[in-house]
């Protein structure tokens, strides 16, 4: 799929991985969110059901927008002029397959409740009430056996920390750490 992305090295692991869930410690301006972006238009665009359902979700509905919309249109223009988009609602629709991809805040999760999700990225995971992912996500993701990446930066000890702890070895989670000091 010509989406214009050209993945850094360091993501590369990211795209090709065959575990259903992946976490990413990244530094700032590492591309995290370009590279999940990417990896969502590519997952949509090849999803081999209809109405397939993807979200990036961040801490709150405005950083979504700020940090992702933009991202979001650029890398899916490729598929103009039959790609739907709703700016108010924060979503784009492929016409291949209606797969729709939406951005969420996490601010308030029980707004999330009740969505039937195929993949999702979380971003700044730690800035995120726990139970999102618990209580909300992992659900909306156990219908189709849909897929998670977590990214962020480390913050201290708090949910995002947890995750990174809990794959560690846990053969069903892809790692990636990447360090301003090993990447450009």
């Amino acid at each position: 799929i010509a989406l214009g992305y050209e993945p850094r090295p360091q993501f590369v692991d990211l795209h090709v991985r065959t575990q259903r869930w992946a976490v990413a410690v990244a530094h700032r301006r590492a591309a995290k969110t370009v590279a999940c972006i990417a990896e969502l238009i590519t997952r949509a665009a090849t999803f081999a059901r209809a109405d397939g359902r993807f979200a990036y979700v961040a801490p709150r509905l405005n950083q979504a927008k700020d940090i992702a919309w933009h991202y979001l249109l650029h890398y899916s223009a490729g598929f103009a002029p039959h790609r739907k988009v709703s700016a108010s609602e924060l979503w784009i629709e492929l016409p291949n397959n209606r797969a729709q991809i939406r951005l969420y805040g996490a601010e308030n999760p029980d707004r999330l409740r009740g969505l039937r999700l195929d993949g999702v990225v979380l971003d700044e995971y730690g800035d995120m009430e726990p139970r999102t992912w618990t209580q909300v996500i992992a659900p909306a993701l156990s219908d189709r056996e849909g897929w998670a990446i977590f990214i962020g930066t480390p913050k201290g000890r708090n949910g995002f920390y947890r995750v990174w702890q809990a794959a560690a070895h846990d053969p069903d989670w892809l790692q990636l750490t990447l360090k301003a000091s090993a990447t450009r």
